[in-house]
């Protein structure tokens, strides 16, 4: 049964992602679809053909694709997209009010100083540490895994999971954004800012040797460039982006000790070795907790919607709150793997429905989540195509489409609810905006613009 699923999905996500080739600027179905393919394709090796609980995953796979898929294109009827090639025809706007400049500056200003007093706290960077280590005696950091693993149990920072969300998502983001409009306008503050945020935002991100969120943010970026630039400009700052997003991954994987293989066998410290490890982390990790999780829910009763309850207290700051519950489903799955509860290992964010809501929650979430993400999608290309904007809209359309593992809990963790404040204080730049006319060398000129979403 398994086999026929394989082939029934595969063709699914195909026919999908072939039809919607010209639709993938700032539209998170695609990419959600796309991450679930890649999610059955290392899941298929761990599921065993005679066990019921893993075929009836690999249904549930199967029938989530099919209701996303579904309620997407039923809200791709209700709410039709404008023609991609008038969008893309547009000039990119840049703001230029006083009042966005002081909440772009304020916001750079917060989130520097959040990730500065995180490192001093933790009293380590791993990729800084790495680096200087390197260009002084040409070797790896000593004792690069071990910092690593405890770099979150230790007491010495406070809030960890908030100021991720300045370290992981703002300080990345804005940096993003002045780049762009560096692109876009050559102002040469913007480069000489850039020139200081773009390391300064490296050491944030890969600081704690955790790389999950360096290529959330390069996905976002990308997205951001395609957004904002011409087709031809797109696509040079696509690969000069994702070289660097590349060598930069490398690097991270190889001078933070990341090389062992899931199979536990000796890591190999040269190319092949970071590659194949790179290999695993993104077809075997969440797919192993993923298939582990559904065998766990399924011989358990359902929750209904207990674990999500005590997977949003989860994220109450410990310092605060010391009692706070674990949520039992990563915990378990966790000791499962691994034979301790003194980590989390989430299910997919299929098991996770099954575990809270059972068998009728998959169809249900699956239908309602093809409607949300086709409006998310509705509501970028709706309004005025705004630098700003443009930014934040990339950023949520990668945070929903990358979503593979865990409940909502995942997407608050990753900064969703930053992103929605976030587009509601870029709304302060005022009615000024500079128009970009894309081929011309004439100066910018000032038009008003106004925004309704």
């Amino acid at each position: 049964m398994i086999t026929a699923v394989t082939w029934l999905f595969f063709t699914v996500v195909a026919l999908h992602l072939f039809s919607t080739r010209r639709r993938w600027i700032l539209n998170p179905v695609p990419v959600f679809v796309a991450v679930q393919g890649v999610m059955f394709i290392g899941s298929l090796p761990l599921l065993e053909p005679d066990r019921q609980a893993d075929q009836v995953h690999a249904l549930v796979m199967l029938s989530a694709l099919l209701f996303f898929i579904l309620g997407a294109e039923a809200a791709h009827r209700l709410w039709p997209v404008k023609s991609y090639v008038a969008w893309r025809s547009q000039s990119t706007q840049v703001e230029a009010s006083e009042v966005f400049s002081f909440v772009l500056w304020s916001l750079i200003g917060v989130s520097l100083a959040a990730t500065i007093a995180f490192y001093v706290a933790a009293g380590a960077n791993i990729f800084v540490q790495s680096v200087i280590s390197l260009l002084s005696s040409g070797q790896r950091l000593e004792g690069a895994v071990e910092i690593r693993e405890s770099f979150y149990a230790g007491d010495r920072y406070f809030a960890a999971g908030y100021v991720g969300q300045f370290k992981n998502l703002l300080l990345p983001l804005l940096t993003a954004y002045l780049t762009l409009r560096y692109v876009l306008t050559r102002r040469q503050r913007d480069l000489a800012a850039t020139a200081i945020l773009i390391p300064a935002s490296l050491a944030g991100i890969l600081g704690t040797g955790q790389r999950g969120a360096f290529v959330a943010f390069v996905l976002m970026a990308l997205t951001f460039g395609f957004a904002a630039l011409s087709q031809r400009a797109g696509r040079r700052f696509a690969i000069v982006l994702g070289g660097m997003g590349l060598m930069l991954f490398a690097a991270a994987t190889f001078f933070l000790g990341r090389g062992v293989l899931a199979s536990g066998a000796v890591r190999q410290d040269n190319l092949s070795g970071v590659l194949i490890e790179v290999w695993q982390r993104a077809f075997w990790g969440n797919q192993a907790s993923s298939v582990a999780g559904f065998r766990y829910v399924f011989d358990h009763s359902i929750g209904w919607g207990l674990d999500w309850a005590r997977s949003f207290t989860a994220l109450l700051p410990r310092n605060i709150f010391p009692d706070k519950p674990v949520p039992e489903l990563s915990a378990d799955v966790f000791a499962m793997l691994y034979g301790s509860r003194a980590g989390t290992a989430p299910a997919s964010m299929w098991g996770s429905v099954w575990f809270s809501f059972g068998p009728f929650g998959i169809p249900v979430v699956a239908a309602a989540l093809g409607v949300l993400f086709h409006r998310v999608h509705f509501q970028a290309l709706s309004g005025p195509k705004v630098l700003g904007r443009l930014g934040v809209w990339s950023a949520i359309s990668i945070l929903l489409g990358t979503w593979a593992a865990g409940g909502p809990e995942t997407l608050l963790n990753q900064g969703i609810l930053t992103l929605i404040v976030l587009s509601f204080a870029l709304r302060l730049r005022g009615s000024r905006a500079i128009v970009i006319n894309r081929g011309s060398r004439e100066s910018p000129t000032m038009t008003p613009v106004h925004e309704n979403a």
